[in-house]
């Protein structure tokens, strides 16, 4: 067996006691019998995105009925109303998908994906110099660099780019300790873990989306999230809709069962109130990002 697999096959076996050696000196590796330097030595050599792309399919067409965004405040940027295919019919569709490759000069690599296009400039040109000749082990070290690199490292399209690679290179160690993330970052605190359903692009109108939510049901879901077509620009009609699909939804699936909903950062706090105040009544368990984190006055 090589020597970097022996090394990793027995710090896997004491990650109870070696879990916090990437991200502080190494105080544990002489106890262990390791040399002082073992987890100093490996570099990242490659930081690379790569486009993935599958066979060909036939999908029928579904009118697309997403959330509401900020944007739709303008008429001429909201989406046309909801129209049923008729008749139905079937388009080709090819898909494509980017993701993050982080690789070290013995071999092992950390991928994440899929990334958001826009990312990509930033990664290839400010993260991977940066990245290239670094100890990609050294995980707190490495992210906070990251986020002091560039002023612009608070938010948007540099946040996204350095979550990327911090999800790359979580895989990567675990690839390097030979152990599930989940241990590496302390341990399982659960055997099973809970799932909802999400409606993004179903049809919230009467009938379908009631519909829909028996589907998710009957699949065994105990919950699922919805997400709201209106906002502030769509006026007293489109917030009526949009409690309206509370009550659908609660009248399919029953009590007790948990409904959310998602507002893609369309609405501002008044409008958030007052959707609220009207919903209560049919319990909707949360609503997520009624507004983008910029409305520093509606925090």
């Amino acid at each position: 067996m090589p020597p970097t697999m022996r090394r990793r096959r027995f710090l896997r076996h004491h990650l109870a006691l070696v879990g916090g050696l990437a991200w502080s000196p190494y105080p544990w590796l002489g106890r262990l019998g390791l040399p002082g330097d073992a987890l100093e030595r490996v570099r990242v050599t490659e930081v690379s995105v790569h486009r993935l792309t599958g066979h060909p399919r036939d999908y029928p067409v579904v009118p697309w009925q997403g959330s509401v965004t900020p944007l739709h405040l303008y008429p001429e940027h909201r989406p046309a109303p909801y129209a049923p295919v008729d008749p139905p019919r079937t388009a080709t569709h090819v898909p494509s998908a980017l993701y993050l490759r982080i690789a070290t000069d013995d071999g092992v690599r950390g991928l994440y994906g899929p990334i958001d296009e826009p990312t990509v400039p930033v990664i290839n040109g400010r993260l991977r110099s940066f990245l290239v000749g670094r100890n990609p082990l050294a995980g707190e070290r490495l992210w906070d660099e990251l986020y002091r690199l560039d002023r612009h490292a608070r938010g948007g399209h540099f946040m996204m780019a350095i979550s990327a690679v911090d999800n790359a290179l979580w895989d990567l160690r675990g690839r390097y300790f030979e152990a599930p993330v989940y241990e590496l970052l302390g341990g399982p605190t659960r055997a099973r873990v809970p799932l909802y359903a999400s409606a993004l692009g179903r049809s919230v109108q009467p009938g379908e989306a009631t519909e829909s939510a028996r589907g998710f049901a009957a699949e065994g879901f105990g919950a699922q999230k919805w997400f709201l077509p209106y906002g502030p620009g769509d006026g007293a009609d489109g917030l009526a809709f949009n409690v309206d699909l509370v009550w659908r939804l609660r009248e399919a699936v029953g009590e007790g069962y948990d409904l959310m909903f998602d507002a893609f950062g369309g609405w501002d706090l008044a409008y958030a109130l007052r959707w609220a105040a009207a919903a209560e009544v049919y319990g909707p368990r949360w609503i997520e990002e009624a507004f983008t984190p910029a409305e520093l006055k509606s925090f």
